[in-house]
């Protein structure tokens, strides 16, 4: 038998992390009962270098954050693409929300070749996928819906080609829906689940549909 051609194979890093937005950690920062050790690192004056030089020592080949904000996206990108060799390829700022926050996808930019972004919310997608659920105006199914219509929550993906291998990869951030109402330590009914259940559902079809 002829010898088979080799498939070239690698791996990759990804790292996803949420970085917390603005208000967020002021509020945690205010909180008497938070008394971790480490409360100096997330101090406003430390907090983005510490938060850009922790993202360049992991040094992945993919980047994914939530909850950037437009006071601290402008420093992560400039410090990655300047220091790190990265390349914003997507990002989507949640203007509707007060915190002002959303996510961010970065690659090496030696490693991967950007193909295709797409930046959407999961609420926009109701009428698409589950259009039956839109015609339900009363009982639980016309609450879920009302619901889930008003999260404004986002995703951004991109497609990206590996140029070791030449496979394309489709690389992914999102934020599903929280509430500081709901602490984990309420019974997980309290918690949305049906929304965040919902909402993965709407994200996995939009992907399914972008690749």
């Amino acid at each position: 038998m002829p010898p088979q051609a080799s498939v070239p194979t690698s791996t990759f890093s990804f790292l996803t992390w949420n970085v917390l937005h603005s208000a967020h950690y002021q509020r945690l920062l205010a909180d008497p009962a938070f008394n971790n050790p480490k409360r100096r690192a997330i101090a406003p004056a430390a907090r983005l270098v510490n938060l850009t030089n922790h993202l360049l020592r992991l040094n992945a080949d993919i980047v994914a954050l939530q909850e950037l904000d437009i006071a601290t996206l402008p420093s992560v990108k400039t410090t990655l693409q300047s220091q790190g060799g990265y390349r914003m390829v997507t990002a989507m700022i949640n203007e509707a929300v007060q915190a002002k926050d959303g996510c961010a996808l970065f690659c090496k930019a030696d490693r991967f070749e950007p193909l295709a972004t797409t930046e959407f919310r999961m609420c926009h997608a109701l009428d698409r996928y589950l259009h039956p659920l839109a015609q339900c105006q009363g009982g639980l199914a016309g609450a879920l819906y009302r619901e889930t219509r008003e999260k404004l929550n986002l995703c951004v993906a991109a497609l990206l080609r590996d140029r070791l291998t030449g496979y394309d990869v489709l690389a992914a951030t999102t934020h599903l829906f929280w509430s500081p109402k709901a602490p984990v330590s309420l019974p997980a009914p309290l918690r949305f689940p049906d929304i965040k259940l919902l909402q993965a559902y709407l994200l996995s079809r939009q992907l399914e549909d972008f690749a």
